[in-house]
């Protein structure tokens, strides 16, 4: 699915900067570089949720470059 306007307009940060995500709760999106949602997730702190390799979709993520949008 792509993704529509407002998710696009959504803050974002590379999969590769991780580290940098809030220690919040938070809806976030993992978009590629083509616009298309490969994932729609929920955590109460997002920065320990992809901390390390601890997400159970990390690996598949790797292999493409992928942006986390976040909705607070």
């Amino acid at each position: 699915m792509n993704a529509d306007e407002y998710i696009l307009k959504l803050p974002n940060i590379a999969l590769r900067s991780r580290e940098l995500l809030p220690e919040q709760p938070g809806i976030y999106y993992v978009v590629d570089e083509s616009n298309v949602i490969w994932y729609v997730g929920k955590a109460k702190n997002l920065h320990n949720r992809w901390l390390g390799d601890n997400h159970h979709r990390l690996d598949q993520y790797k292999t493409a470059r992928f942006v986390y949008r976040l909705l607070p």
